[in-house]
Parts: structure tokens; C-alpha cells; sequence
């Protein structure tokens, strides 16, 4: 027979066999719960209706008290609060008697009285219906009693002092007959309770014997097989190229491959039984990445691009990807698979460089020039400040390029960038955006003149002598400037300037820097719009 089937056909029968025993088991502890119940319930009652006997035993001791002091108090200003007092207590008394003959509702009284209590209340010789009856029509006529006829010698006075021993005796063999009754109950309820243990400790042992037994020796044969499976299952997982770790719901690592170990920097022991969170996620960097949600449950998770500290403190990229491990009911462990992407961050981190930056000469290109000049832009317009935009073109590069060929002119870039960024501030940007042409973003210039300082020295660095291709060269530059908010307040109209500028100073005999501003001067300034074209 197939293994599966046959644990499962098993375990279908040991289950039949344990549902008929929890059966078993709950239908007695269901009658043994029933029965605790009565007996705490039939010994509220027992208390409860002591109690309302010792309460009528007071009150009618007090009701004679009072009585008495209502006599004395006479002609007094204690007389009114003695009156009220006897009303009181005979109305409580009568209240009180009311619960236990006629069965009222009240708290913690669930059942009438018994036959043999009745008899002690309604028959002789003891009658305490009859007698209490008495006791507190006498006790409310003496209240009504006109103040002047309330004496010693007045007989309802009189028949309150007689009849109030009695009432006593009465009550205590009502009280004496509910102990007898309650203690009869209670051997009764315990005799049940006996026999209920009895027959729940012989299921238990029939379990033990016809379920248990053969519950662990299936357990014990399907464990071996899953060890077995197991080992098969840690030899592949030991020889994926991935990082594998398995940990518990507390985060504690159980398991490594080697890649994983190898990759994180660990040796594979040292990882076992640490907290995920001192391993991976150990040092608290900008870069650590947080591994809570693993030990929160809020897993499966996948990240293609995250960092994994390693051992050394190192920041590590990887991609990961995490899932639960559930057996039924609950979630027992965590899996993390992950490999290393820092080849690929490397060549994004590249391309993305690229993206915006001057193959050649590593400066920004125009798109991120733009971007820089835009955000310059929009602070000097929130501070009412000045920025300058600088456009320059080298002079004669196009001879020198096709003479020695491209790579003494690629030589000539370079030299010229490096040359212009000594020049400029933290602050300042220059970018190539294309060919031998450069452009340069001065933000926060305090007035034009400094503007005129920075473009006269590039200006003068970038004439000086040039090696390239083996040979010396000489280069110039000519440039134009624009002026943030004098020439313009926005990316195109300030370049399109500078750029005419820049074409202008060509023409009068390059090596130099003009400002849009001096062409306006000297009313030199048709369409800037079509300044390549004139």
C-alpha cells in the first residue's frame, strides 16, 4: 500500500477512535460542570435564605428596641426619627418575609421552599407565617398608636414582647432544617461527582491503550521517514548556487547553505542560532536593510534591490525573496532566499550616470543641466537673488581636431573641462552639451561684474598652451553671458542669449566674453532667436 494512503487511513481511524473518547469526555464534563453548578447554586441558596433568617431574627429584636425607645423618647425631638426608624425596620422585616413565603424575586434565589421548611412556616407548632404576620400587624399598629396611648402597658407593645422569643426559636429551626437539607443535597451531588471521575479516568486509560499507543508508534515510523526526507531535502538545499537561510517565528537562525554563508561573510556556524536582525541587518546604517516584517509574520515578500550587511560592516546588494513556512493552523518558520546583485548595481549605477553626464569629459550633459538650472532658477526667484548663465565655444578646434584626428581633440575637451572646473565654485556647474561647446550655470552672483571676473579667467586659462596627440596647440575660447532676471526668467530665453552672445564676441575676434547686456548697450541685439543663422 502506498505510505500516504496508508497514514491516512490511519490516521482516519485513530481519529474515529479519539472523537468517540472526546465524546465521551466532554458529555462527563459536561455533567460534571451541571452538578458543581447545582451545588454552588443550591449553596447560594442555603446562604441566602440563612441569611434572610438571621435578618428576620434582627429585625425583630429590633423592632422591639425601637418600640421600646419610641416610649422613652416621648415628648422628645428624638420621637419623629424613632417613628420613622420602627416604620422602617417593620416594613424591611415584612419585605424580607415576603422573599421566603411567597417566593419573590430576588438575587441569588432560585427555588421555592421545600416541603418540610413549608411545614415549619405554615403548620404548627412553630407557624412563623402566622406568627411574623402577627409580630408586624402589632408592630404597625403600636407606630400608628397615638402618642399620648404609647406605654409599656399598651397591648400591642405587650404582644410584641411576648411573641418576639418565639419568633427566634422558630426561625432557628427553619435555619437548622435548610442546614440539613443543603448538607443532603451536597453528599448526593458528591456521590455523583465521584462516579463521573471514575468513569473519565477509565476512558483516559482506554485511550491510552487503544489510541495513544499506536498514535506514537505511527508517529514514531512517519518521523524516521521524514528524517530521511529531510536530509535529502538539506543536500539540495546546500548545494543551490542562492543564499538559503531558514529561521524560527522569533527570527533565530536554524539554518545556511554555504552560499549564503559565503555571500553574507559568515563562517556557516557562527550564523546558527543568531537573530536575524545581528546578521543581515546588524549594524545600524543608512544602508541596513529592515528584516522586521520577516519576524512580524507579514511575509511571502519578494525585493529585487536591497542591502544585507555583511560581517565586516560592509553594505551588500542583493535581491531577495521571503515565505512562510506554515504547518496547520500556524506559522512555524521563515524562509529567505537571496543573491548578489552588485554587478548589475554597478552597471545600472553606470548607466544611470551616463544618462546625465558627458562620456568624454564627465561633466553634467544637457539634460542635467537643465534640471540644475531649473532648480537654480526657481530658488532665485523664491530669494531675489541673480544667477548668470555662461555659453562658450572653443575657437579653431574644428582645425586642430581634423588635422591630429579625434583623439588629440578628445584630449583638448578634457583639458579644457578640467581646466574650467578649477575655476568655478562648489556651487557653480559647467556641462558640455555637445561638440566643443560648453555651458556654465553661476547662481547667486551678488552683481554682473562678478560674472565678468569668472568668464575673463576661463577665458585666459583655456588660451594657454595645450598638449594633445604629441604636439602642443593653442585653443581659445569664446563666450556670452545672460543675467537671471535682467535678460530673462527661464531656461530657454536665458541659453537662447547667451548663445547669442556667445556668436557675437566670434564675430569680433574671438578669444573674449560679452554680455547680452553689452550688446543691448551698443543696441546690437536683432532676433537673438536667429543668432546661429547670422
Amino acid at each position: 500500500m502506498n505510505p500516504a494512503l496508508e497514514s491516512q487511513a490511519f490516521t482516519s481511524s485513530i481519529t474515529s477512535k479519539y472523537s468517540v473518547a472526546l465524546g465521551l469526555i466532554a458529555i462527563l464534563s459536561c455533567l460534571s460542570y451541571f452538578s458543581l453548578s447545582f451545588a454552588i447554586k443550591e449553596e447560594g441558596n442555603s446562604s441566602t435564605i440563612i441569611n434572610l433568617s438571621g435578618r428576620q431574627r434582627m429585625l425583630s429584636q429590633r423592632i422591639l428596641l425601637i418600640s421600646n425607645n419610641l416610649i422613652i423618647s416621648k415628648h422628645t425631638d428624638a420621637y419623629a426619627a424613632q417613628k420613622i426608624k420602627l416604620k422602617n425596620a417593620t416594613q424591611l422585616m415584612k419585605d424580607e418575609h415576603n422573599i421566603l413565603i411567597h417566593n419573590h424575586k430576588k438575587p441569588g434565589i432560585t427555588a421555592a421552599l421545600s416541603s418540610e421548611m413549608k411545614a415549619i412556616y405554615f403548620s404548627a407548632p412553630h407557624e412563623i407565617n402566622k406568627q411574623i404576620d402577627n409580630f408586624l400587624s402589632h408592630a404597625i399598629a403600636f407606630a400608628n398608636t397615638a402618642i399620648n396611648k404609647q406605654s409599656y402597658s399598651n397591648p400591642h407593645y405587650q404582644a410584641l414582647s411576648i411573641s418576639a422569643p418565639g419568633i427566634l426559636k422558630s426561625l432557628n429551626a427553619a435555619v437548622a432544617q435548610y442546614e440539613i437539607e443543603s448538607k443532603k443535597k451536597m453528599t448526593q451531588i458528591l456521590t455523583i461527582e465521584r462516579v463521573v471521575l471514575g468513569v473519565t479516568l477509565l476512558v483516559l486509560l482506554l485511550e491510552a491503550l487503544f489510541i495513544f499507543r499506536p498514535m506514537v508508534h505511527q508517529l514514531s515510523k512517519e518521523a524516521a521517514a521524514l528524517v530521511s526526507r529531510m536530509n535529502k531535502f538539506l543536500g539540495i538545499a546546500s548545494s543551490l548556487g542562492e543564499g538559503l537561510i531558514v529561521t524560527d517565528v522569533k527570527g533565530i537562525i536554524q539554518f545556511v547553505n554555504p552560499a549564503a554563508a559565503e555571500c553574507l561573510g559568515w563562517n556557516k556556524n557562527e550564523l546558527l542560532n543568531k537573530k536575524l536582525t545581528e546578521t543581515i541587518d546588524g549594524i545600524n546604517t543608512e544602508h541596513s536593510n529592515d528584516c522586521s516584517p520577516v519576524i512580524q509574520g507579514r511575509m511571502p515578500k519578494r525585493v529585487d534591490d536591497t542591502i544585507f550587511i555583511k560581517k565586516n560592516g560592509k553594505p551588500h546588494h542583493v535581491a531577495y525573496t521571503t515565505n512562510i513556512f506554515q504547518e496547520p493552523g500556524e506559522t512555524t518558520q521563515f524562509i529567505i532566499t537571496f543573491h548578489d546583485i552588485s554587478h548589475r548595481k554597478k552597471h545600472d549605477k553606470q548607466v544611470q550616470h551616463f544618462a546625465y553626464h558627458d562620456y568624454l569629459t564627465n561633466l553634467p550633459n544637457r539634460r542635467l543641466f537643465a534640471d540644475r538650472l531649473n532648480m537654480e532658477l526657481a530658488h532665485a526667484k523664491r530669494e531675489q537673488s541673480n544667477l548668470a548663465i555662461m555659453f562658450l565655444d572653443l575657437d579653431g578646434f574644428k582645425e586642430i581636431n581634423d588635422r591630429f584626428g579625434h583623439d588629440a581633440g578628445d584630449e583638448i575637451l578634457q583639458e579644457t573641462a578640467r581646466r574650467i572646473q578649477l575655476i568655478l565654485r562648489e556651487t557653480d556647474t559647467v556641462a558640455r552639451t555637445g561638440g566643443d561647446e560648453f555651458i556654465v550655470l553661476l547662481p547667486k552672483i551678488e552683481q554682473q561684474a562678478d560674472a565678468a571676473i569668472i568668464a575673463q579667467k576661463i577665458v585666459t586659462a583655456i588660451a594657454k598652451p595645450i598638449t594633445a596627440g604629441g604636439a602642443t596647440h593653442s585653443v581659445s575660447t569664446s563666450a556670452g553671458v545672460s543675467f537671471f532676471p535682467t535678460d530673462g526668467d527661464d531656461h530657454d530665453t536665458l541659453v537662447a542669449k547667451a548663445d547669442y552672445a556667445m556668436y557675437s564676441i566670434k564675430k569680433r575676434g574671438k578669444n573674449n566674453f560679452m554680455s547680452y547686456a553689452e550688446l543691448k548697450q551698443h543696441n546690437s541685439c536683432p532676433q537673438y532667436a536667429n543668432a546661429r543663422s547670422a
